[in-house]
């Protein structure tokens, strides 16, 4: 039972707790810490303690006056009269305040604030022991201190009762039921705030803090943030300005900057079903506008390239022909030898890309956006992230699919009839009349040439080329009879001759990651736990390298990222060498030979550049392919001849029409599905998805426009200073005959003699004999700037006035 207050005329109860360091009083454990800051003030001014003392004098006396009223009032209780029904009456064995079933009715006394929890003891024999105040901590709803206002309940006046009564365990710190008005009850306690002249610690600053806090809540990467304290690092050292005040600053800015390039425009597409019109929104960006934006612009009109080319290269004996560039296939070679003959009739070739995506996380939120390129930029400019690379032009209708729809023949029509629609719109009418009569255009060589648009690539996964060329997949024996396809209305654009090849969707994630993986774990399985534990192991003990993907399992791989599916197929031929053997299981080693071959055949596509030998060992290599035998294995594939084996037949005729395989790969434009729904994540407020998106990619265009021209502006001033730089250095007279212009051997240090090295490091051990350790360093390790055996300085040491 814990102390309670004790006086002269009451039972004594054997106090404990600990002493104050201040004042060596001894305080209940819970109001220690809350005592000695108070005592800490006061001892340290002698006024202020005098003025303490003397209330705690006055406070301890009011205390003992109330005990010994209440006293009076219980002993009178508890003999004389017995009371009210239901009252309970303290014994001598019960002290007053200690109750194993507490009444409404019991009164526990209510004290100061700074008597909390606190045992006041004189040293002599007479003790008085604050009594304890009815609160709880402050996680409990019923707790809180109580307020300075709080209605103490005469004991004897049973009329009076508060709104809330909160009875506590046992076992709890806190003995006395607690009483609380409305007001008071589920109020928190307040505690005083302890001052701290640093809160923002560890960080070295409070603006620190705040930049972790919005770097954090934004999710910025170590790219983001780095530009970031860059960029605040030379505003704070004035070598730059920023003077936007808020979002709608910034917001206006970019409005006003992308006013430079076409906008998106939304219109309505409409088809019959079953004698209703449907309506469908679609958002695109005219694809001929998005062509003179890129024609228009200075820094891109060095790099355009027309005219077909056939490049060779000699092996020693004769000159072998390479593939490498869309230009340098077969398939541009023929489009400008059909065109009209007038002078400078040069194709305008475009790579269109198109596949749906899922932009909320629970897939319920669609997008379907379309991606262009330029055949006519390098692939450095074409596939990379800047103005001139890939770029939306369109978002399609998602046609829904209601169950009473599904698998019909004729929704499916309809879908196809909708999506060709939309498409048409983005190539308009002025498109395709430019691609029978040309357009016009003076380069920035002065050079007058007629441009004649066209789509030369078509890059998606075999489900969106099934759209696109309008066949019915697997069951496809002809085109659609319909000759409803967008694509044959621009001249030099057949949509056969464009579907490309495409090493993601065809390889990584298809044949090796919906099929041989899959045949591995059945495989595995038959095996035994052994087995595939032992892959695991292998492929988990596989050595890490630089842009290579690691993984720890491979029974259980459920991600479907085409880049990480590439890296594991490297990984488990080698760990199931020693598992898949002609003995243990004739299956897996003829799953073995094909996925040798598969490796094979994925390096040999991946190459950027082709001659016709390394075609020759594609077909071959093919060749090889062959359908498994029947096994014991349940479900086992063992028919092979399947569309997306099948595509590899065609892919050397890819290759040799337009180019090597990456100028048609889908993996730059699936990347750009990342920001689409970046932009939907952080910036969206559900309403309008599609249009509050392309404003943001719209944004990102104008940025990269700008930023291609301040990186112009750049490298123009980091020329002209390399040329001050050489023509200061050939003045001089030390510098280096033969050696390139732009190249100044020398230090950026002002010499120095040795003698004033050793001079200012006398005390320094590691300087003595400075001289003698110098020579001997520069005859011994600096051989290769000297002639062999010749000594570059003397044995006896350096002259002091060396340098």
């Amino acid at each position: 039972m814990p102390p309670l207050i004790t006086h002269k005329s009451r039972q004594h109860y054997q106090p404990t707790g600990v002493k104050c360091k201040y004042c060596g009083m001894v305080f209940k454990p819970q109001g220690l810490t809350r005592h000695e800051k108070s005592c800490q003030h006061h001892i340290h001014n002698p006024v202020d303690r005098e003025q303490y003392t003397r209330e705690f004098e006055e406070e301890v006396k009011r205390v003992e006056q109330k005990i010994d009223t209440q006293s009076t009032v219980w002993t009178t209780a508890t003999v004389g009269d017995p009371g009210p029904a239901g009252l309970h009456h303290p014994s001598p064995f019960h002290p007053p305040g200690i109750t194993n079933t507490p009444d409404p009715h019991v009164w526990g006394p209510h004290v100061n604030d700074e008597l909390d929890h606190v045992e006041h003891f004189d040293d002599g024999a007479d003790a008085v022991q604050a009594p304890q105040p009815e609160s709880v901590g402050s996680g409990s709803m019923a707790s809180g201190p109580l307020s300075s206002g709080h209605c103490e309940v005469d004991p004897d006046d049973i009329s009076v009762v508060e709104d809330f009564k909160t009875v506590f365990h046992p076992r709890s710190i806190h003995h006395l039921p607690l009483y609380q008005s409305a007001a008071e009850f589920g109020q928190e306690a307040k505690e005083r705030a302890v001052k701290d002249e640093a809160p923002w610690r560890p960080f070295r600053t409070a603006a620190n803090l705040e930049f972790a806090d919005i770097a954090n809540c934004a999710g910025l990467n170590a790219r983001d943030v780095n530009a970031l304290l860059s960029l605040i690092s030379r505003v704070a050292d004035r070598n730059a300005e920023i003077t936007f005040r808020n979002e709608r600053e910034l917001r206006q800015a970019c409005d006003r900057a992308a006013e430079e390039l076409t906008p998106f425009t939304k219109i309505e597409v409409t088809a019959e079903y079953q004698k209703q019109l449907k309506t469908f929104d679609v958002h695109m960006r005219p694809l001929w506008d998005w062509a003179l934006d890129l024609l228009n612009n200075p820094r891109l009109a060095p790099h355009f390239v027309w005219d077909a080319q056939r490049v060779y290269r000699h092996d020693g004996d004769t000159y072998k022909r390479f593939y490498t560039e869309p230009w340098t296939g077969d398939r541009w070679w023929e489009i400008q030898s059909g065109l009209p003959q007038v002078p400078n009739a040069t194709p305008l070739a475009f790579i269109l890309y198109a596949d749906k995506t899922r932009l909320s996380s629970h897939g319920t939120v669609k997008a379907y956006p379309v991606v262009t390129r330029c055949a006519n930029l390098p692939v450095g400019i074409r596939n990379g992230e800047g103005f001139g690379g890939g770029c939306v032009v369109g978002w399609l209708p998602i046609v829904p699919e209601p169950a009473k729809e599904e698998h019909k023949t004729g929704w499916t029509n309809f879908k196809c009839v909708i999506w060709h629609e939309s498409f048409a719109k983005l190539l308009d009418k002025m498109f395709v009349r430019l691609s029978e009569v040309g357009y016009k255009h003076k380069c920035y060589d002065e050079v007058i040439h007629w441009l004649f648009p066209l789509i030369l690539i078509l890059s998606a996964d075999y489900e969106e080329l099934c759209m696109m060329t309008l066949n019915q997949g697997t069951k496809c024996k002809f085109p659609c009879p319909e000759c409803l396809n967008v694509f044959w209305r621009v001249r030099n654009s057949d949509p056969e001759l464009a579907a490309s090849f495409d090493r993601l969707h065809y390889l990584h994630g298809g044949l090796w990651g919906k099929h041989l993986l899959e045949e591995l774990k059945k495989i595995l399985n038959a095996l035994g736990r052994e087995a595939a534990t032992k892959v695991e192991e292998l492929v988990s003990d596989f050595p890490r390298w630089r842009d290579l993907a690691h993984f720890d399992t491979v029974m259980h791989i459920t991600f479907s990222d085409g880049n990480k599916l590439r890296d594991l197929a490297k990984q488990v031929y080698y760990a199931v060498l020693h598992v898949l053997t002609p003995s243990a299981s004739p299956e897996g080693y003829h799953w073995l030979r094909m996925l040798s071959t598969y490796l094979q055949i994925d390096s040999l596509l991946g190459l950027d550049v082709h001659t016709d030998e390394t075609l020759s060992t594609i077909d071959q290599e093919i060749l090889l392919q062959s359908p498994g035998e029947r096994s014991n294995i349940e479900d086992l594939k063992t028919n092979w001849d399947f569309p997306k084996v099948h595509l590899w037949k065609h892919v050397t005729w890819d290759i040799r029409m337009k180019g090597v395989v990456r100028n048609y790969s889908t993996r730059p434009n699936e990347k750009m599905h990342g920001a689409l729904k970046a932009a939907y994540a952080d910036r969206m407020n559900g309403k309008d998805i599609a249009k509050q998106i392309l404003c943001v990619d719209h944004h990102s265009l104008a940025i990269k426009l700008l930023r291609s021209r301040m990186e112009a502006v750049e490298e123009h001033q980091a020329t002209n200073a390399d040329e001050e730089i050489t023509d200061s250095v050939a003045e001089t007279s030390d510098s280096v005959t033969g050696a390139p212009r732009h190249v100044y051997l020398g230090s950026p240090c002002q010499p120095v003699a040795i003698s004033e090295i050793e001079g200012a490091h006398q005390t320094d051990r590691a300087f003595e004999n400075f001289s003698r350790k110098f020579t001997d360093f520069i005859n011994t390790c600096v051989p290769t700037y000297a002639a062999r055996g010749c000594t570059l300085i003397g044995g006896r040491g350096l002259d002091q006035r060396s340098r």
